[in-house]
């Protein structure tokens, strides 16, 4: 399972892949979920799932992304491609929902605080390391 804050930039729309432009225009930031949805009999055949929870806890800020797979992990961020489901009509019995095929980039971030003194907290030295690494390698 993959727990992490992140900015996420949809590529697609109802299946179409957008223009560049457009994706940077519409970030999404929250608490990116990849879990495993179902067990298969190997791994092979396990059933990921990809959700983007709200600071709240509760909610989704985009929709669920069923059969995720990681495509691609860069430096900079992590491509995430899987079928976009969006309900359309909720019931006992029936959910029903448009499935279209979809991707996330998705860029980690350090997680923000409500409370400022916690913010050093968290840090353990090979974090604080890495950040030091980024930094300079950002200035090159």
């Amino acid at each position: 399972m993959l727990d992490v804050f992140c900015t996420v930039y949809l590529l697609r729309r109802k299946g179409d892949k957008l223009p560049t432009q457009v994706v940077r225009q519409f970030p999404y930031r929250g608490e990116l979920r990849y879990q495993l949805r179902v067990i298969g009999k190997s791994p092979p055949w396990n059933v990921m799932k990809a959700t983007l929870i709200g600071q709240d806890g509760a909610r989704y800020v985009v929709p669920v992304l069923d059969k995720a797979r990681i495509v691609k992990v860069q430096r900079d961020g992590i491509l995430i491609t899987g079928t976009e489901v969006i309900p359309t009509t909720l019931g006992i019995k029936n959910i029903k929902a448009d499935y279209f095929r979809q991707s996330w980039y998705c860029i980690p971030e350090a997680r923000p605080f409500d409370d400022q003194s916690a913010a050093g907290d968290w840090r353990s030295d090979d974090a604080e390391q890495w950040a030091e690494r980024y930094l300079k390698q950002s200035e090159e």
